[in-house]
């Protein structure tokens, strides 16, 4: 039992994203042990077992169920627990979910096993001694690094440590915690122990560089050699340097990045920050030979003041154009950006974080939409274009109440926090200094917001010219550059609301 417990606990953060392609026919569904036998192995049995796994089975099924499932995580582990009614399983279930008040209270393995090193960073000076004793003789690695973030100056242990631990503390306290405690200079000693694991550091300028509130770290790797760093490190650096002014070095390191990549976004996205740094219009010219579609392609050709292309191909959905043609245009345009980036219209789709459908939305948010709506939820209708559709229309609605911007509304809708924090710094906008669009590219979810934008430009623009019949100078009119014009308007609207 203990080496099963092991590794159900080791699976835990091991799954991925996959797509799941549900079967419809004039069968009753049922969700048993044959359905789930017959299904592929992957993401898409794991989630329909995690859903049969809440429903009024046994302990024995629970445990027949264990050996099918692919890749363990959290969600699914404690649903498993309760069906399997194990002590000891139901005490690691108990342990994940436990409280920092009841973990200090537990045992040595709770503790291990219920604890982050980011919960711990909310713990003081008295509970992290007492949890210490109680891990010093089975878990020392731990309590040392509990003893670096609760020190007076967690800075001046971190630098001491070995490579391994610099970055575990590095990597998983809270960004707040980051800010607040290692945003120094460092050492030129701890520089180079640090430097030598070049898949952690290519992480570590990841979460440096994308938070400008760790300006002293950032000041500290301007001058860093980058032969050896990946072509986003490289790419990182360069914006880096560009945050601090210094545009020879961010040119030099972004020609650096280019050389390492045959990514085409990629290149687009060198290309584009090269010619903000430089203004020189030949690289945007550089960036359209290229003939890659995205947001750095759109925008080139808004600063370059070329046509567009036709991009229709990428819009027509004539079963959505049917749904939806009794919808505002700003509504059609919404949606079709929220889905079409969230899920490309594949109905079948399941995220990592078990999303469902075209909407994306979880489980818990659809059956709070089924209540508003006065209806029995049903699941296997969320893989369906109409019926998913209906639950991402009345999602929305509700998240207009908190903002009418796009953007903003995209970011509340995928659920994106601390980007939509983020993103309420965008505070002017100049298309001759896109300086302030660095805020775009240090968000966690920047390919994916800008994707957004861009279909959002797209077919917005493709039913501004279905309306008309033909182009005129209202369609051309709405230019990528309008949609963070307006999102400036929205924060200066949001922060005058805050402030009364």
């Amino acid at each position: 039992m203990k080496k099963t417990l092991l590794s159900l606990s080791l699976a835990l953060s091991l799954y991925s994203q996959e797509i799941v392609e549900p079967s419809f026919d004039n069968k009753p569904f049922v969700l048993d042990y044959a359905y789930l036998e017959s299904l592929e192995k992957g993401i898409k049995r794991d989630f329909y077992i995690n859903e049969y796994l809440k429903t009024d089975i046994s302990s024995q099924e629970a445990y027949s169920i264990l050996k099918l499932i692919d890749k363990m995580n959290e969600e699914l582990f404690i649903h498993f627990a309760k069906k399997y009614k194990d002590d000891e399983t139901l005490a690691v279930a108990q342990c994940l979910r436990m409280d920092n008040k009841d973990l200090i209270s537990s045992y040595a393995d709770c503790i291990k096993v219920g604890l982050t090193l980011k919960e711990a960073t909310q713990l003081n000076s008295v509970d992290i001694n007492l949890i210490s004793q109680k891990l010093n003789n089975k878990y020392p690695t731990f309590v040392k690094k509990l003893k670096v973030i609760s020190s007076s100056i967690p800075f001046t242990k971190l630098i001491i440590q070995k490579q391994e631990i610099y970055y575990d503390i590095f990597f998983n306290v809270s960004k707040q915690f980051r800010e607040k405690y290692f945003n120094y200079k460092l050492p030129s000693r701890t520089f180079e122990k640090i430097f030598k694991n070049k898949l952690a550091f290519n992480k570590f300028l990841e979460l440096s560089i994308k938070n400008p509130k760790l300006n002293n770290l950032n000041k500290s790797l301007l001058d860093i050699e980058d032969i050896k760093l990946n072509a986003n490190s490289s790419f990182l650096l360069a914006l880096n340097a560009f945050n601090f002014s210094n545009n020879d070095k961010a040119i030099s390191y972004l020609n650096n990045a280019l050389n390492k990549t045959n990514d085409e976004y990629f290149k687009s996205r060198i290309l584009f920050w090269k010619y903000v740094v430089s203004k020189d219009l030949s690289i945007l010219e550089e960036l359209l030979s290229l003939n890659s579609f995205n947001f750095y392609f759109l925008f080139a050709n808004e600063l370059l003041q070329k046509e567009q292309k036709d991009f229709s191909i990428f819009l027509k959905n004539e079963e959505f154009e049917n749904l939806t043609k009794e919808f505002t245009l700003k509504r059609k345009s919404l949606l079709f950006s929220i889905i079409k980036t969230q899920a490309d219209f594949n109905e079948n789709k399941v995220s990592k974080d078990y999303k469902i459908g075209v909407s994306q939305l979880n489980q818990k948010t659809l059956e709070s939409l089924s209540t508003l709506l006065n209806e029995e939820y049903d699941l296997q209708k969320q893989f369906i274009l109409s019926e998913s559709l209906k639950y991402a229309n009345l999602h929305i609605n509700n998240l207009e109440n908190l903002s009418t911007n796009p953007i903003k509304t995209y970011l509340a809708y995928s659920s994106k926090r601390n980007d939509l924090k983020a993103i309420s710094n965008f505070k002017s906008f100049d298309i001759n200094n896109l300086k302030e669009l660095l805020i775009l590219e240090y968000l966690d979810s920047s390919k994916e917001i800008k994707e957004f934008i861009s279909y959002l430009y797209l077919y917005e623009r493709f039913l501004m010219q279905k309306e008309e019949k033909e182009e005129s100078s209202t369609s051309k009119s709405l230019q990528i550059s309008s949609f963070f014009q307006t999102l400036v308007k929205s924060n200066q609207v949001d922060l005058e609301k805050d402030l009364k």
